[in-house]
């Protein structure tokens, strides 16, 4: 699989830190995704043992985004069972516990990545609707823009 980020199509505002919410929200707005590629420095054992539980047959697309310290890295197979306990796992860990930067793949279509999760601005590629877009920016509280 290429390791492409989004084609420049949406940017979410940064602003957003739920990650509760964020996982519990995010498969009903990609519910093709096949991938959840996380990267992370300070992950808890709790957030580590998931990703292993979950993670993908597939090849990794997501290319490595910290330098030092080597961070962790999985590929894992997409789904709500996933997305779920991470929610709960959201509820009682900082988001850093969690992951550092992750990325949403359908296939070998980046669909969403998001550098510092909760912290920077969110893109998502041009193939998802404006409308899906939106309904993502106003869950979130956030504004939204076209990338040009």
């Amino acid at each position: 699989m290429p390791n492409t980020p989004p084609s420049r199509g949406w940017s979410l505002d940064e602003g957003f830190d739920n990650a509760a919410l964020f996982f519990e929200r995010i498969p009903s707005f990609f519910p093709h995704a096949t991938l959840l590629c996380v990267e992370g420095v300070s992950m808890v054992p709790a957030a580590d043992a998931l990703y292993q539980a979950h993670q993908s047959s597939l090849e990794n697309p997501f290319a490595r985004n910290t330098l030092l310290p080597l961070p962790r890295r999985f590929a894992c197979t997409f789904s709500v069972d996933l997305c779920e306990k991470l929610s709960i796992l959201a509820q009682v860990h900082a988001n850093q516990g969690l992951l550092d930067h992750l990325a949403v793949f359908d296939e070998s279509t980046c669909l969403l990545l998001w550098h510092d999760a909760f912290a920077n601005a969110l893109e998502i590629d041009a193939s998802v609707g404006e409308e899906t877009v939106r309904t993502m920016a106003a869950c979130f509280n956030v504004g939204f823009s076209r990338e040009s």
